[in-house]
C-alpha cells in the first residue's frame, strides 16, 4: 500500500484499470461464467474453443492498434479510448443474444478482447514514460499484481453474486439467466474505470535524459521474432489451464459453479505473492533460471492435473500453474525489454501481447477439436509438450538476450 501511495498519479490509474481488467475479464467474473453460460445454452466445446481463440487473437489485434495509436496520440488518450470501448462491450455481452445476429457472442467477445489488447500492450512503455528511478521497479511489481488481485476479487464477487441471485432473485429461473445477470453485475464495476480516466495528469511525463538519438537504429527483427516464438509456445499450458479447467471440473466431476469460482479465486490468492516474490527469486538465482523453472512447472503440472482423476488434485495443479505463470510473465517481459533499445520497446511490448493472442487462438481453437475427438488427456499432454518446446527455443537462443 505504501508503494502504491508513492507512485505517480498516472501509474495509480493505470494499475486501477489493469485491476479492473482482472476483476471483470482475466481470472474474474467473465473467466468464471462465460464458458458455463455457453455450455448451458447448448454450444459445443469446439465452438467455445473457437470463441476463446478469437478472443485471444483479438487481443493481438488490439495490441497492433495500440502500437499504431501510440505513435499518433499520447498513451494516456490510448488508455481512454481502449477502456471506454472495453466498458461498453462487457456491459453489452451478457444480453447480446437478444440481437438477431449470427455469432453475436463471438463478435462482442472479440471486441471486448480487442479493447483489452489495446490496454495490455501499453503496460511497460507507459510505466517507462511516467516513472523514474526506483519507482519503475515498484510500478512494475504493482502492475503485475493488479490482474491476479483483480481476478481474485472478481472470482469471489462472482461466487457471491451467483449465490445471491440464485437464492434471492431468480429462484425459479434457469441457469442461463443467472449467469447473464452475474456477468452484467460484474461488468458494472467498469464504471469505476471510466471515472478514473478523468483523473489522468496530461502534463506529467518523464523524459529520460540518458536516452540517445536512436533514430538511425535498425529494428531488431531477430529479437522480435524470437520473443514471439518463445512466448507463443511458453504460454500454451497456461492458456489451456485458464480456458478449459472450469469446463473439465464441471463436465468430469460435476463441480458446482460457485466452487469453481472459489477455485479460481484461490489461484489468484497464490498468484499475488508469487508475483511479488519473483524479484527475490531473481536476486537469489538469475532471470534465466527463474524463467526456465517456472515455465517447466506450468508444463509439468498441466499434464499431472489429468493423470489423477480427482477434482481436488486438479484444482491444486491449477493453482500451481497460475502461480508459476505469474512468476515467468514479468521475467520474460523484463528480458525482452532489456534486450532492445528504448525506441523499440513499444513495438516489442505489442509483439508480446500479439504472440499471446495468436498462441491462444491456435491453442483454444485446436483444443476444442482435440477435446471432441481425443479427450482431455491427449489435449493436456499436447499443451505440455508445446510449452517445453518453448523452453528449448529459449535455451538455444539465450545468448541473444544478453
Amino acid at each position: 500500500m505504501k508503494n502504491f501511495i508513492k507512485i505517480p498519479i498516472n501509474i495509480k490509474i493505470q494499475i486501477i484499470l489493469v485491476f479492473l481488467l482482472g476483476f471483470i475479464l482475466v481470472g474474474g467474473v467473465y473467466n468464471n461464467f462465460v464458458n458455463l453460460l455457453l455450455i448451458k445454452e447448448g454450444f459445443s466445446k469446439s465452438y467455445i474453443g473457437t470463441l476463446n481463440g478469437f478472443g485471444l487473437i483479438s487481443i493481438a489485434i488490439g495490441a497492433l492498434f495500440s502500437a499504431i495509436l501510440s505513435n499518433k496520440i499520447r498513451k494516456i488518450n490510448v488508455y481512454r479510448i481502449g477502456f471506454s470501448f472495453f466498458s461498453l462491450f462487457v456491459l453489452i455481452f451478457p444480453f447480446s443474444s437478444i440481437l438477431d445476429i449470427n455469432h453475436i457472442y463471438l463478435i462482442i467477445y472479440s471486441l471486448i478482447h480487442i479493447s483489452a489488447g489495446i490496454l495490455f500492450s501499453l503496460g511497460g512503455p507507459f510505466i517507462m514514460e511516467n516513472s523514474e528511478g526506483e519507482k519503475i521497479d515498484e510500478s512494475f511489481a504493482l502492475l503485475f499484481t493488479g490482474i491476479p488481485l483483480g481476478g481474485l476479487l472478481g472470482s469471489l464477487f462472482g461466487s457471491f453474486i451467483y449465490n445471491y441471485l440464485s437464492n434471492n432473485i431468480f429462484e425459479n429461473e434457469n441457469q442461463i439467466e443467472i449467469y447473464k445477470m452475474s456477468l452484467f453485475t460484474g461488468s458494472l464495476f467498469s464504471i469505476i474505470g471510466i471515472i478514473s480516466l478523468f483523473f489522468f495528469n496530461n502534463k506529467h511525463k518523464i523524459i529520460d535524459k540518458k536516452i540517445i538519438d536512436e533514430n538511425n537504429l535498425k529494428f531488431p527483427f531477430n529479437i522480435f521474432f524470437l520473443i514471439i516464438i518463445i512466448i507463443s509456445l511458453r504460454i500454451t499450458a497456461v492458456i489451456i489451464a485458464r480456458t478449459f479447467t472450469n469446463i473439465y471440473l464441471d463436465e468430469i466431476f460435476s463441480v458446482t459453479s460457485d466452487t469453481i469460482a472459489l477455485i479460481f479465486a484461490v489461484s489468484s490468492i497464490f498468484a499475488i505473492p508469487a508475483t511479488l516474490f519473483a524479484p527475490k527469486l531473481i536476486k537469489m538465482f538469475n532471470r534465466v533460471i527463474v524463467f526456465n523453472v517456472s515455465v517447466f512447472t506450468t508444463a509439468l503440472f498441466l499434464f499431472l492435473s489429468v493423470i489423477i482423476s480427482n477434482w481436488i488434485w486438479t484444482s491444486i495443479c491449477f493453482v500451481i500453474i497460475i502461480s508459476a505463470a505469474q512468476i515467468s510473465t514479468p521475467v520474460i517481459a523484463t528480458i525482452a525489454m532489456g534486450s532492445v533499445k528504448n525506441k523499440w520497446r513499444s513495438i516489442i511490448s505489442a509483439g508480446i501481447v500479439i504472440s499471446v493472442g495468436f498462441s491462444g487462438f491456435i491453442t483454444t481453437s485446436l483444443g476444442g477439436l482435440i477435446l471432441e475427438n481425443h479427450g482431455y488427456y491427449y489435449f493436456y499432454l499436447f499443451g505440455s509438450i508445446i510449452t517445453i518446446l518453448g523452453l528449448l527455443v529459449f535455451k538455444i537462443s539465450e545468448s541473444r538476450f544478453e
